[in-house]
């Protein structure tokens, strides 16, 4: 017994030496296991000073760095680590550290061109060793670091790190990690709540993710258009799985993005919000989309489909709901010089597109869209264009290259603006950009092959633009002439009509059949246009009964120095427009014309116009002539109202000759 007293004693005085003088060993034995680790994970391991205290038992590291085994290349570390320590009983004593925290930690991920990330191989090799190290919590205060992804150039930068794991084990592969953590990354604020299982063979994860400041253009980019749209707020449920991180597969869901601004080409546009929401998001196989997309107080977007991110294809069901037309003010200045001042969109159509190789987003979109109370106006100077109550349009559009074709479009109680310069130029026809030139699908091929109908010509199919059948109805025209001193308006009201296969090809024409009264006179116009061509033609007769002719005294004040006092005018007139030359006749016939008080106007020689007027008349007091006109658009000199004006004249002059020749 007194053997084993002595024994016992022993041990225990043994046990009571080893407890006291742990300040002392037990740091050696932490730096050799660390270093242990950190060999046979193939870096290098560096510890400014590491101290161990007893009752209760802490340890604390200083300037604590792990470098690639070059020595150079630095990992992560951390300024301070304070840990409070128990020992695991048996033969090889296992720290575990209860509590875990690393103030100011720097960590810097890195994924290889070939997919490997950096901190895949701090689990050791695969037989199971590794640093036997087990932490009950784990808490980071100030962290940074970065995450580079050597492959793509795509660099992370994280700053303000706050982080959480309630328990972590380096010994066990297949351990689940619960962290949360709180993070500033490229700017943006990130909130995370996950439970992860980073490296095990078989990889697994989800969470809770939310983020202030997050820019989608950023991820987009380069498939999107040069919108800047400001960062927003997403928010999402996300999960990942696979066999190793470069094979890796995963979903969102609830997902949920808002921003409060969009600007286009440094423009800004007020009055709009966005947000969308996905129910489910996964990838890389193809996956079901449901997508809606608020847009301002009204407007929302909807799209159902699916997405093949493999074979870079979409098919998308689109749902539009008042959506405010002018965020699209940028991209519509691309092409004409107009700027939108109100509209509200709504749509039903099908959306199929494919990515190229080269990144090129081609899509056709098929369905019909309605544009209420829409409001256009000239970009430069700002003047009205057009307003319309309504606007149905039904076709489709195909974007790389870009084609429209319309089925058919419809605008009801619409006005226009159509104004003649000073320089002899129309409005209209300075506000379009270059069309683009037609060209084949480059990359992939189209979504579906274009099914063309019978009787269309080819260059029709292949045109930017191709409009089946416009329908006007409760139309109004107004026309204002600044060619002539003093300038000349007229009102085109209650037009309405019919125009049937506009293109923009060469080779292709219009019917037009257009009804409607001038200044309360009963007017039609019918032929053949083709004004969306490069070369304009134009064929087609105009007739107009009864029409006053006082508001032709601009004209007649300019060319033949006397204002219209009172008379009516019909007349039954013949255009024609081809490779810029106008040829016109005018079927004339003038009630009661009757000139007032004369206009002083320079390079007018007055003459008896009276007399004239007089001479031509028949008995019932009208006047019967045929005009013709011929001249060149491309002349600035050249306008109609003009040409009408001084051949009236010439005829007045013929009139008063003959009776002193005879």
């Amino acid at each position: 017994m007194r053997k084993l007293g002595w024994g016992l004693g022993l041990l225990l005085s043994g046990g009571l030496i080893g407890l006291l003088t742990m300040p002392g060993w037990l740091p050696g034995l932490i730096h050799r296991q660390a270093q242990h680790w950190a060999e046979e994970t193939h870096h290098r391991l560096v510890i400014g000073s590491l101290e161990v205290g007893v009752f209760p038992f802490r340890v604390h590291a200083h300037a604590v760095r792990l470098y690639e085994a070059d020595g150079q290349t630095l990992v992560g570390g951390c300024e301070d680590l304070d840990g409070h320590l128990v020992l695991h009983s048996g033969l090889r004593p296992i720290p575990v550290i209860d509590e875990l925290t690393l103030t100011h930690p720097v960590v810097h991920l890195v994924r290889s061109p070939a997919g490997e990330w950096n901190l895949a191989r701090l689990a050791g090799p695969s037989s199971g060793g590794g640093f036997p190290l087990l932490v009950e919590k784990v808490r980071i205060v100030r962290g940074e670091g970065s995450v580079w992804d050597q492959g793509k150039g795509i660099r992370h930068d994280i700053r303000n790190l706050q982080f959480e794991i309630p328990r972590l084990s380096l010994r066990n592969k297949d351990t689940w990690l619960f962290p949360s953590l709180h993070a500033e990354v490229d700017g943006a604020s990130i909130a995370l709540v996950a439970q992860i299982r980073p490296f095990s063979s078989r990889l697994r994860g989800e969470g809770d993710l939310s983020i202030r400041g997050f820019d989608l253009m950023r991820m987009l980019a380069p498939w999107v258009p040069p919108w800047s749209v400001s960062p927003g707020v997403l928010t999402t449920h996300f999960a990942f799985w696979g066999s190793d991180w470069s094979a890796l597969q995963g979903e969102l869901s609830g997902l949920h993005w808002t921003t409060d601004q969009v600007r286009w080409r440094g423009a800004g546009l007020e009055g709009v919000q966005l947000s969308a929401q996905v129910k489910k998001l996964a990838w890389p196989a193809s996956f079901p989309l449901s997508l809606t997309l608020q847009v301002g107080a009204q407007g929302q977007i909807q799209m159902t489909g699916s997405v093949d991110p493999a074979a870079r294809t979409a098919h998308l069901a689109v749902h539009v709901q008042h959506l405010d037309l002018r965020p699209f003010q940028p991209w519509l200045a691309a092409y004409a010089q107009v700027r939108l001042e109100h509209g509200q969109l709504s749509s039903e159509g099908v959306l199929d597109g494919t990515f190229s190789a080269q990144r090129l987003w081609q899509g056709r979109y098929r369905g019909q869209v309605w544009a209420d109370e829409l409001v256009v106006r000239e970009g430069r100077r700002g003047r009205l264009l057009w307003r319309s109550k309504s606007l149905f349009a039904q076709g489709e559009a195909t974007l790389n290259p870009l084609h429209l074709t319309l089925d058919q479009l419809a605008f009801g109680d619409f006005y226009a603006r159509l104004h003649l310069l000073p320089d002899a130029t129309l409005n209209w026809g300075n506000l379009l950009n270059s069309l683009p030139v037609p060209s084949k699908f480059a990359g992939s091929s189209p979504p579906r092959e274009t099914v063309r109908p019978e009787g269309s010509s080819v260059a029709a199919q292949e045109a930017a633009v191709v409009i089946r059948k416009v329908t006007l109805r409760g139309g109004t025209i107004h026309y204002r002439d600044d060619y002539v001193h003093p300038s000349y308006e007229a009102d085109l009201t209650g037009l309405g009509g019919e125009i049937d296969g506009l293109s923009s090809a060469e080779d292709t024409t219009a019917r037009l059949e257009l009804r409607g009264r001038v200044h309360d006179a009963p007017l039609l116009i019918e032929g053949q246009i083709n004004p969306l061509a490069q070369n304009l033609f134009l064929d087609m007769t105009a007739q107009v009964n009864g029409m006053d002719l006082a508001q032709f005294s601009p004209y007649s004040g300019k060319y033949v120095g006397y204002d219209i006092e009172r008379g009516k005018l019909s007349f039954d007139a013949h255009y024609s427009v081809k490779n810029h030359d106008l040829q016109a006749t005018n079927h004339l016939v003038l009630n009661e014309l009757t000139f007032g008080k004369p206009v002083a106007s320079p390079g007018i020689t007055h003459f008896p116009v009276a007399l004239a007027v007089s001479l031509l008349q028949d008995p019932q007091g009208r006047i019967t002539m045929n005009l013709p006109i011929a001249g060149s658009l491309d002349d600035p000199r050249f306008s109609v109202g003009g040409v009408l004006a001084r051949t009236l004249v010439q005829v007045l002059e013929k009139a008063v000759e003959s009776l002193f020749v005879h």
